[in-house]
């Protein structure tokens, strides 16, 4: 099957940093945030020149107003057509974690039919190309949290992100020093 190209584009500033957001007319392709500037972020979703459509004006909306305020993104269309099947399985499986809920990277492999495969889970969201609307931040190590890009505040920002969604974390988190 040959993957979708986008058609439509949307960009979005939040705190100084871009997010945006690619599609077809039907489904969300690529999303990104922590862009420096939005050439940068719309390149990174192949979104450059796009018009921006009802899709990813929708999607860029949510992710915007979650960034901001913390509101849950409702459930977008995605297409995950281009990706290989266990990360197709993956990024289903992060997708569906509840907002205040975390899984381990291991439980997540098992879920996308690869038990044994949790550092194979971690390389896909190291490199997820549907966040935040795939919440890659939700999957946590087994023995602590681990595990965030975006330069020198990855954890912070992770952990923030996860108490600001009412997250209990099912071990105590040595990055806090508890």
């Amino acid at each position: 099957m040959k993957a979708m190209r986008p058609a439509q584009a949307a960009s979005r500033e939040v705190e100084g940093k871009w997010l945006a957001v690619s599609g077809t007319e039907i489904a969300v392709l690529a999303a990104t945030y922590g862009w420096p500037s939005r050439d940068a972020a719309l390149a990174d979703v192949e979104g450059e020149g796009l018009p921006e459509g009802d899709v990813t004006r929708r999607a860029a909306n949510a992710c915007r107003a979650y960034l901001e305020s913390g509101e849950p993104i409702p459930e977008q269309p995605l297409d995950l057509s281009r990706f290989p099947a266990f990360t197709s399985a993956v990024l289903r499986a992060v997708a569906a974690i509840p907002r205040g809920e975390v899984r381990t990277y291991g439980e997540i492999a098992v879920i996308a039919g690869s038990p044994g495969a949790a550092r194979a889970v971690g390389q896909v969201m190291a490199h997820n190309p549907l966040a935040p609307i795939v919440p890659c931040h939700r999957v946590v190590g087994a023995k602590g949290l681990v595990g965030f890009g975006g330069g020198t505040d990855g954890l912070p920002r992770k952990r923030a992100m996860l108490e600001r969604e009412g997250a209990v974390l099912p071990f105590g988190d040595p990055a806090a020093g508890s």
